[in-house]
């Protein structure tokens, strides 16, 4: 796709850049509306299994290979 640097070009990339901006807030929104509403539900150890998927996992260090 070649991409010119006319006026209609500028407007038609600025309509869809709003467009995937607005998508992608309402799908964040649902996400995290989803997740409030599970949460809100949830009885006992639940909840605390459920916030340990909230967590990032990685450690940011790379494991070392143990040789046996």
């Amino acid at each position: 796709m070649t991409l010119s640097k006319s006026p209609e070009a500028a407007k038609c990339y600025r309509e869809w850049n709003t467009f995937l901006k607005q998508t992608i807030s309402k799908q964040k929104k649902k996400k995290r509306n989803h997740w409030r509403t599970f949460l809100a539900k949830t009885q006992g150890n639940l909840t605390f299994k459920a916030f340990a998927y909230t967590q990032s996992q990685a450690s940011g260090a790379i494991a070392s290979l143990l040789s046996q």
